[in-house]
């Protein structure tokens, strides 16, 4: 008989063999196996023993590049692994650069550091390692992150904030940091006493906050310092202009300034006053139309940035209008028997807008056609297939839209009849300018709006969605793909103007993941594609709102894994989490949690849970006890 029991409760006498499959007790660890023999006179042996380590769980461990910075600029890199194994101890490990292609199995003793050169290429790069214990088990494979940017390689130390820009209207600004091979850590201040500043990773983009400006225009500067083994031993510094004040139409007090590219002395007021300025005929031989020559001048305050962008539109929330270069006036054409208000608004080169401008054309009893909403006259669309829209006329219930290169419809690109008040063309239009007409079924025919439709293709369906708060401060920005495309250059600045701070990073797929923006700011982006030599337009840009922490990172046991007998659930630190909210619960949309427990350190060991199937997940909470996005849900097997 044989048992782990040296008592024999519940073993019963088999017949000899020599050899005897048996199987063990659950659990890892050490295990003792006890026999007795009985011959056939009923005489029994002494007690015979032999023990074994048993082993089923992989080995742990962690990787780190570079002392854990978030970018470097340079392919050789330093890995450092750290290795563990409960039961029968770590014998080797592997790496990866694609988690497709692995090296070696090479001896460890659990704790390593080693040169390793990183795929060439600018971007984000993944390595991964995978770990083997004695027993022949394997880790589930580890990756860790590093930001390649060779472009940030330099013999001397230098900064620049938002791309050397002179002027923002956000304190939330990107850092570009130039430093010679070696650098390790870096210290960033906007004191140059460095006052409560830390030492960090170095990373050659950081998002970084100015101090306070309190309303005024004022310059800030921001200092760093540096570490490493060829680090510079000076202090860094760059500024920049601070501007949080808008355009306006009125003309400030003297001296008087008029800012942005037309930099002509004005009449005083006008800009107010006097919109219109130059009413005539129209280029499309009806008495009714017109074409005005709108007065868009505005000014900036006195030592500002300066008016740059302005939008117009005959649509209160400038729906499809697009931001174009300031100009002191546009024509417009326009039908007096539509009711027609153009609005107009004011961008400065710190990305400040202003508030609403409006100027009524024409205002009929009885209006008899639509009115053009977008694009605008003379403005460029932003694709080949481009939405034309329309405001709504009374007592209209389905509308007419043509489309022609010639200004005269003397031949049509699309001539179709729908009950909205936007068309999308169901094929791209022919590159060049076109001609665009819209009336009521029946009715008599707006003026003939203009517009460019551009050669190439622009990316859309951006994600994440304008406006999100995300989950994390590292997005993985996507679009959808372009046909022909060889690369897509990818644009995001704190600024929501696009017009300061602006980073530009290409890439050959349809997504970028970012390194860590700053925490609970707003960014835009957008993005074009390249065909070989040739750029496509711009996307229309696209914000994103941080979070105020990370989405906390979930590290084991895998979902779905067995949970081992005295077992924990680990995640990862984030950092500014002063605790982490832990749920564990019976089903996996966590609505009424079984646990529900708030913990300083980032594991726990579940006690007096049932047999069977459980899902748990985990947010950070910060010292003001602001919470995190909740991490996946993983489940366990108790």
């Amino acid at each position: 008989r044989v048992s782990e029991d040296s008592g024999f409760a519940g073993a019963l006498w088999q017949a000899y063999a020599t050899t005897l499959p048996f199987s063990l007790a659950p659990g890892d660890g050490a295990h003792t196996v006890y026999a007795q023999f009985r011959d056939y006179d009923g005489n029994v042996s002494a007690v015979a023993s032999d023990s074994a380590s048993v082993d089923t769980v992989p080995p742990t461990g962690s990787l780190v590049i570079n002392s854990g910075a978030l970018s470097t600029t340079s392919t050789a890199v330093t890995l450092d692994i750290s290795a563990s194994d409960d039961a029968s101890g770590i014998a080797a490990y592997a790496l990866s650069s694609d988690n497709v292609s692995w090296s070696a199995w090479t001896p460890t003793s659990g704790s390593e550091s080693i040169p390793f050169s990183l795929p060439d290429g600018d971007g984000t790069k993944t390595v991964f390692v995978a770990l083997r214990d004695n027993a022949g088990n394997e880790s589930l494979p580890l990756g860790e992150a590093i930001d390649l940017d060779t472009a940030g390689a330099a013999s001397d130390c230098a900064i620049s904030i938002n791309s050397s820009a002179g002027y923002t209207n956000t304190r939330n600004v990107i850092l570009d940091l130039y430093a010679p091979g070696g650098t390790t850590t870096i210290e960033i201040s906007n004191d140059g006493g460095f006052v409560g500043a830390s030492w960090e990773p170095f990373v050659t983009h950081h998002a970084w906050t100015l101090g306070d400006p309190n309303g005024q225009i004022v310059t800030k500067l921001v200092y760093v310092r540096f570490q490493g083994a060829s680090a510079c031993s000076s202090t860094v510094s760059d500024d920049i202009v601070i501007d949080q004040t808008p355009p306006t139409v009125v003309a400030p007090a003297a001296p008087t300034v008029v800012m942005g590219p037309d930099a002509t002395a004005p009449q005083a007021g006008l800009g107010a006053l006097l919109p219109i300025l130059a009413p005539g005929r129209g280029a499309i031989g009806l008495a009714t139309v017109k074409t005005t020559t709108l007065n868009t001048r505005a000014y900036d305050q006195t030592g500002g940035s300066g008016v740059a962008q302005m939008q117009l539109s005959t649509s209160a929330t400038f729906a499809g209008a697009i931001w174009q270069p300031y100009k002191t006036s546009v024509a417009w054409p326009y039908d007096t028997r539509a009711k027609v208000t153009v609005y107009r608004r004011y961008m400065d080169a710190a990305g400040n807008v202003s508030g609403r401008f409006a100027k009524t054309l024409a205002s009929p009893r009885s209006p008899t056609v639509p009115t053009q909403v977008a694009p605008i006259p003379g403005a460029a669309a932003q694709s080949r297939r481009p939405t034309f829209s329309w405001l709504a006329l009374a007592g209209a219930s389905s509308y007419q839209l043509q489309v022609s290169r010639s200004s005269t419809f003397s031949t049509l690109l699309v001539s179709v009849k729908t009950t909205a008040r936007s068309y999308r063309p169901s094929r791209n239009l022919v590159a060049g300018t076109v001609y665009w007409r819209v009336r009521k079924w029946g009715g008599i025919w707006s003026p003939a709006w203009k517009t460019s439709v551009p050669g190439l293709e622009v990316p859309s369906g951006l994600t994440p969605s304008s406006g999100s708060t995300l989950s994390t401060r590292s997005p993985l920005l996507q679009w959808a793909a372009v046909a022909g495309a060889s690369a897509y250059v990818v644009q995001i600045s704190p600024n929501a103007s696009l017009l300061t701070g602006v980073v530009t990073r290409e890439v050959a797929g349809a997504s970028i993941e970012l390194p860590p923006l700053a925490a609970n700011a707003t960014y835009a982006w957008r993005v074009r594609a390249r065909f070989g030599a040739t750029y496509g337009p711009w996307s229309a840009s696209s914000l994103l709102v941080t979070p105020n922490l990370e989405r906390v990172p979930l590290l084991g046991p895998a979902t779905g894994a067995t949970l081992p007998l005295g077992g924990v659930l680990d995640w990862g630190d984030v950092t500014g989490a002063a605790q982490y909210q832990l749920q564990v619960c019976s089903a996996a949309s966590c609505a009424t949690p079984l646990l529900d427990t708030n913990r300083t350190e980032s594991a726990y060991r579940p006690t007096g849970l049932a047999s069977g199937t459980w899902w748990w997940r985990v947010r950070a909470v910060g010292s003001d006890a602001a919470t995190g996005a909740w991490s996946l849900t993983w489940s366990f097997i108790k």
